[in-house]
């Protein structure tokens, strides 16, 4: 998947949820909360958040995924 496939599918998704996988085989769940031409800012949701339908984003929670890098995508719908 190209890096500028992914920011036309990802500046549509800020706020939303997604699964994704990158080139090295790492499997990421979260909240879509910043986008740049290089980089996706993931916050990961994990069980307890998702069952309660509460989420708190700080900058500790968030994790910097290049675009370039990522290899699968999925949109989710978690409430």
């Amino acid at each position: 998947m190209s890096r500028e496939h992914c920011y036309k599918l990802l500046s549509q998704a800020i706020g939303e949820a997604v699964k994704l996988e990158t080139s090295d085989g790492a499997l990421y769940k979260g909240i879509v909360v910043q986008l740049d031409a290089n980089y996706l800012y993931l916050y990961g949701i994990d069980e307890n958040e998702k069952q309660q339908g509460m989420v708190q984003i700080t900058p500790d929670n968030v994790d910097v995924i290049p675009l370039a890098s990522i290899v699968m995508l999925d949109i989710l719908s978690i409430f």
